[in-house]
């Protein structure tokens, strides 16, 4: 369970640690071309890789798909949480009619 919710929070906090690691990173792989969008997928999997990291130091054996979904569904939840307002929002206006 802990393995979960840190997985959570480094999907959470993708957005967040991508300009600092892009600005560490950035000049130290100068030879190796990369794309804006690719910083942050790499973002996202250091920080995975943490968060297995920290599940093996706490003891903690937890499959691989839950530190996944757990990651997907941090990084994903500010669009998900604003698409889900925008369709409740809507649903709203159709009911009032």
């Amino acid at each position: 369970m802990l393995t979960f919710i840190l997985a959570l929070i480094s999907g959470y906090s993708t957005n967040y640690v991508e300009p600092a690691l892009l600005t560490f990173l950035k000049p130290r792989l100068d030879s190796v071309h990369f794309d804006v969008g690719e910083y942050k997928t790499l973002t996202f999997i250091l920080l995975l890789f943490l968060v297995a990291i920290f599940g093996f130091l706490a003891n903690e054996t937890v499959p691989a798909f839950l530190i996944v979904l757990g990651g997907g569904l941090g990084l994903f939840s500010s669009p998900g949480i604003r698409a889900l307002k925008i369709f409740l929002d809507q649903r709203d206006k159709y009911d009032d009619e």
